[in-house]
């Protein structure tokens, strides 16, 4: 076998043995060798399931092949379970590696692998996963004892991969392959119990005081670490476990809660933090001081609890598995702070007087002798050094000395003297200079305390920022086709923001008007009007969807409009007619009432004054709806007549409180009882964040907005997709809402139950914040979740033809909670947006995110972030900041631990790679709106406190088909298939047992499609979001190149349906659609070569199958299976476990042959048999 060939068999033999399942998720990573030059600043590559090609490509580029031993995830927060143990050592010859468990007297490995390099891993593994807790501790343990490798003990530890290559480099830089191989495989397994009892358990790390006086040794003070940057968690020394919680819980365990000030919620907010934080020390393997327990009794002593109430509270807090608030990063930037403040600049401090007396380069003996007898002279006299012993110094140990003052917290004029004592002492600076540099340090020092909170917000920010909301299921919860037709448009148009259709409910809301009303006990009766505004740059399509949802209503105007006009000549051509009459033959004075049955009120207007909204809706009283593209415009246009101080705003804000209108002039009087206004519109995003100034709102207006952000995407347009047209939807939802008959409305109550849940949290939220303008936000969402609710109401009874009913169910709340929540978290992100300041503490995250959207834009072209780039942006707040300002901002995201520091040309950059979190950044895809986008760009629902239906994955049901007794014969052909990674497997379906969806995951992927519709469900169609078309338009050489892509996606949607249930179609439907598969087929150059077995496999879903009954095997069958098995070099761990029937054949087998079946691995045939 030959440099890059994979040997499969090895690899999948360790997998199983490890109890992994290729065709299920298999993390796996691949890495440039140390010796190659391509290593700095790469990040690896990741993949989540096995596929040969892709692993053979990556080792052609020089990468070594690893994997994620316990599974779960690629990082350690993602693993929660641990498989087995392992060990290696680089440092002995291997035939001692591959013997040292008998010489220390270890139980027998389950496997070892030969790295092909140094070392030789070793591999025990459990007969049942562990908590992950148990296994850190566990690893750590084998590591001590046999003093291994002490890096490999991290939960998402990542380890070669046997079959792969590794990958050196000789002297001349040619490489040097050499393979990865299995060299012992007994199979057994452990409990944990049996290696708990073998492996000695280690003792704990010194305290911290020991800890420190062991490192004092060295008496070069050089060798510590300079920055807390370079310093590795877990830390020798024990941290306090307090150190590692949230500022708000240090202070609660400091304080404690008096009775009546929420005692037994903070109570358990301090517990569950104090428990998490301690299980996450434990599974990182750093030692601390203090315990959870005993915190928490502090806390309780403290709050006045009695002991029973502390015991009960706890035990509860305990059986919770909850995670720290903060982050992985935070918590180790905060063990990093503590351990250097507290054990390396104590030992700096302390070392630095030998230090600077005995090897300070360039003062001679004669002269350290000279310092050292001035010292012990003076030091009857003054604890204070000579300025003879600090000649000049170097610029870190000034800032170090500086720092210790620092952190005694004097008093500004005391702090004033300590540091003109220390600059007498240095002959290289000045009282000055110390001051200036001291003063740069306290600014640092902040900025390094608060980095966890900015990591956090950071993170919020990202996330909301890349969260797109595909709201039609929210909209149309009643009408599963409506859903569909909007779902689709959005598939074939992907420029449209899905999330800005929620700008519906003011176009809907403005013709519901005042026949539709909720009237909530306590809260009080409630319109539906509702103001929107779409956020997003221009080309982010805010027109689009502006055109979809209002054109109809403009259609609907307009023919209202011609039917009064024809109405009005209708009269007057009445009163004509009468008025020719001679008196005496008159009849009766025809009345305008009985010809002009509507009014030329408008529905919508986009040109208007404050006279000409209240004239409006005078002729109009249900309600109208005010629609302007930039709705910058009605906040300038307020009080421009006025001088200023006009009450503009305070009018726009009565007509959404549905206040009434009674305006008297000398020229007319108009009374309008009740409004019912609602604004649509949008916002550039720079435009809506100057208008909200310093986001006070003291009037409450932006609180009376709701706001939806776009998503930034790129999207490439695909001018061969069909048009979708959901005009007529929109225009007879909006018909049928104009001519509904009035409806009062109440919730149910499981409704109200939901509704109090969620206003009650909105109000701990309000009385904690300490922001007026979010208060002011607070206080209104109640009574917009009313509002959307109704709405939702409305439109699915109207959409199904159905009556309004007077009751809302508690779906619609249910739902209107969570728009509302969205709604919230898009003013939020807006909010922080707006802070963006360089200059000011919560602004900095803001900036962050800035920088991270830049690297976005420019991964495609560059592989550095650099200062010229952010500057040339042009943005406001990068305008006036300095270079220097720019590599801070770029030094503390690195601080965070989002992004590698690099030093590119003159100055400092951020590796765009490690900056996007590691991931691959492929800009030349074009943004998918489901979600499976390469900007990474979320797509779940959001739902922070109601819990959903959770949507399970559909089961695999195994069929065992007939005639295993045959399996045998076709043993040697069944191994040549999994050599060939299963494409010809479907060969032999109906002769040997399998199951067919495990062994077709195993050949292609096919696209995953939760939110859009499936195929069934709407026609064979090419859509969008499939991996089979995901060529840009911008790299498409011609036409034909774009229609092969879209036949292909047609055949592996098909494919796809037929597998999932073949039996929704008649037979003659399914010959059918296998023909039209046939001859596209037939017309693609190279698909049969890629895909050989997609016609074997059509032809298995044949309808007549799904009604064969699926047939026992016979005990004769199933033994001959399980033997057959070691043909295909596969592993079978407990079978007699799995049934019955697969017991009787295993026991049936001879002592040798029972174990020829343990120690062979296992595929996913045996233990689906």
């Amino acid at each position: 076998m030959k440099f890059p060939e994979i040997d499969r068999n090895l690899a999948q033999r360790q997998l199983a043995l490890l109890g992994h399942n290729i065709n299920k998720p298999v993390y796996l990573r691949f890495f440039y060798p140390s010796d190659d030059p391509r290593k700095d600043g790469d990040a690896g590559r990741k993949a989540d399931q096995v596929n040969w090609n892709q692993i053979e490509n990556y080792q052609k580029e020089g990468r070594g092949a690893y994997f994620v031993v316990n599974g779960g995830g690629h990082k350690n927060d993602d693993v929660t379970q641990g498989r087995a143990i392992f060990v290696e050592h680089d440092d002995l010859p291997k035939d001692i590696q591959r013997n040292l468990w008998k010489s220390l007297g270890l139980p027998e490995p389950t496997f070892q692998v030969d790295t092909g390099g140094k070392s030789i891993h070793a591999y025990w593994v459990l007969i049942e996963a562990i908590a992950v807790e148990k296994w850190s501790v566990l690893q750590r343990d084998l590591l001590e004892y046999t003093n291994g490798d002490r890096s490999i003990k991290n939960p998402a530890r990542v380890m070669r991969m046997a079959g792969g290559w590794h990958i050196s480099h000789d002297p001349d830089g040619n490489p040097i392959y050499n393979q990865t191989k299995i060299i012992s495989a007994s199979a057994k397994t452990y409990s944990y119990e049996e290696l708990r009892e073998i492996i000695p358990e280690q003792k704990e790390r010194l305290p911290i005081v020991e800890a420190a006086k062991e490192q004092n040794s060295c008496s070069d003070p050089s060798t510590l670490p300079r920055h807390p940057d370079f310093i590795s968690v877990p830390v020798p020394a024990p941290v306090p476990l307090l150190q590692c919680c949230r500022k708000e819980v240090r202070e609660l365990v400091a304080t404690g809660v008096p009775k009546g000030c929420k005692r037994n919620d903070m109570a358990i907010n301090v517990g569950l933090e104090l428990i998490a934080v301690e299980r996450y020390l434990q599974t990182i393997g750093q030692s601390y001081t203090d315990s959870a327990v005993s915190l928490f009794h502090e806390f309780c002593q403290r709050s006045g609890m009695t002991a029973s109430e502390e015991e009960e509270r706890y035990q509860w807090c305990n059986k919770t598995n909850s995670d720290p608030s903060c982050p992985p990063d935070a918590i180790a930037a905060c063990i990093k702070g503590w351990y250097w403040r507290e054990v390396i600049k104590p030992q700096q401090r302390n070392g630095l007087k030998e230090f600077n007396t005995s090897t300070t380069p360039g003062v001679d003996k004669e002269h350290n002798q000279r310092v050292k007898t001035q010292n012990s002279s003076s030091s009857q006299k003054s604890e204070q050094p000579s300025p003879d012993i600090y000649e000049q110094v170097p610029e870190q140990l000034a800032i170090e000395h500086i720092d210790a003052i620092l952190d005694k917290n004097f008093d500004e004029a005391i702090q004033d003297l300590e540091l003109n004592k220390l600059a007498k002492q240095f002959s290289n600076f000045n009282a000055k200079e110390i001051r200036e540099i001291a003063n740069k340090r306290i600014n640092e020092r902040e900025r390094e305390d608060n980095i966890s909170e900015r990591f956090t917000e950071l993170e919020e920010i990202q996330a909301k920022e890349n969260h797109e909301y595909i709201p039609f299921a929210d909209l149309f919860y009643d009408s599963p086709s409506t859903q569909k037709q909007f779902e689709h448009l959005c598939r074939v148009n992907q420029k449209i923001q899905p999330q800005y259709f929620l700008s519906i409910f003011s176009p809907f809301s403005s013709l519901m008007g005042i026949k539709g009303s909720c009237d909530v006990p306590v809260l009080g009766k409630f319109r539906g009007n509702i103001n929107i505004s779409m956020v997003g740059e221009s080309g982010n399509g805010k027109s689009i969807v502006s055109g979809i949802l209002l054109d109809p209503l403009y259609r609907l105007q307009n023919e209202r409009l011609q039917k009064y006009q024809q109405q009005e000549r209708q009269y007057n051509q009445a009163i004509e007619q009468w008025e020719k009459q001679h008196p005496d033959e008159r009849g009766p004075k025809p009345r305008k009432d009985e010809y002009i049955t509507i009014r030329d009120g408008f529905l919508v207007i986009n040109e208007y004054s404050r006279e000409g909204i209240v004239k409006n809706h005078a002729d109009n009283p249900n309600g109208l709806l005010i629609h302007q593209e930039e709705l910058v415009a009605i906040q300038r246009a307020q009080n421009m007549y006025r001088q200023g101080k006009g009450d503009d705003r305070q009018f726009l804000n009565n007509l959404y409180d549905n206040k009434a209108i009674a305006r008297s002039l000398k020229s007319e009087r108009i009374i309008v009882e009740e409004t019912a206004v609602s604004i649509v519109g949008g916002y550039q995003p720079d435009i809506v964040l100057s208008e909200m100034g310093d986001l006070s709102d003291p009037d409450g207006q932006w609180a009376r907005f709701n706001f939806v952000c776009a998503t930034e995407k790129r999207v490439y347009t695909d001018l061969s997709q069909p048009k979708i047209d959901v005009s007529d939807i929109v225009y007879n939802l909006y018909k049928k809402a104009l001519n509904a008959a009035p409806v009062e409305c109440h919730l149910d109550q499981v409704g109200l139950d939901l509704l109090q849940q969620f206003i009650n949290k909105l109000e701990d939220q309000r009385w904690e914040s300490l922001q007026p303008g979010w208060r002011a936000i607070l206080s209104k969402a109640s009574g917009e979740v009313v509002r959307i609710a109704l709405n939702l109401h409305w439109m699915n009874c109207l959409i199904n033809d159905r009556p309004v009913t007077p009751v809302i169910p508690a779906i619609a709340i249910k739902t209107a909670i969570k728009i509302k929540q969205f709604f919230l978290s898009q003013i939020d992100l807006i909010r922080k947006l707006g802070l963006a300041n360089p200059h000011r503490e919560d602004g900095l995250s803001a900036v962050y995110s800035q920088i991270l959207n830049i690297a976005k834009r420019v991964a495609h072209k560059s592989k550095f972030l650099t200062v010229r780039m952010v500057q040339s942006t042009r943005s406001g707040v990068f305008k006036n900041l300095k270079s220097k300002g720019i590599e801070q901002m770029f030094n503390d995201i690195a601080a965070m631990g989002k992004a590698k520091l690099v030093k590119h040309k003159r100055s400092l950059a951020l590796l765009i790679d490690s900056l996007l979190d590691g991931d691959e950044v492929n800009q030349d895809l074009p943004q998918s709106p489901n979600g499976t986008n390469n900007n990474s760009t979320t797509t779940t629902s959001f739902d922070e406190t109601l819990s959903g239906i959770s949507k399970s994955e559909p089961e695999l049901t195994p069929v065992l088909l007939a005639n295993v007794g045959k399996l045998l014969e076709k043993t040697e052909w069944v191994k040549d298939s999994l050599d060939n990674n299963f494409n010809s497997f479907v060969g032999i379906v109906g002769t040997v047992g399998s199951t067919i969806p495990s062994f077709s995951s195993g050949i292609f992927t096919p696209p995953t499609i939760t939110t859009w519709p499936t195929i069934s469900e709407t026609s064979i169609s090419p859509s969008l979001d499939s991996d089979f078309n995901t060529i840009p338009q911008s790299q498409q050489n011609n036409v034909e190149q774009n229609q092969a892509n879209v036949e292909i996606e047609w055949l592996m949607k098909l494919l796809e349906e037929l597998e999932q249930d073949n039996s929704i179609h008649t037979e003659d439907e399914w010959l059918e659609l296998t023909s039209q598969a046939e001859e596209k087929i037939n017309a693609l150059d190279g698909f049969k070569e890629k895909y050989p077995d997609y016609l074997s496999r059509i032809w298995a879903t044949h309808p007549s199958s799904h009604s064969i009954p699926p047939q026992l095997p016979s005990l004769d069958e199933l033994k001959a299976l399980l033997l057959a098995c070691q043909g295909m070099v596969v592993v079978v761990k407990n079978l007699h476990k799995k049934n019955p029937y697969s017991k009787k054949a295993y026991t049936a087998l001879t002592p040798d042959e029972q174990n020829q079946v343990d120690a062979v691995a296992a595929t996913e045939v045996n233990q689906d048999v």
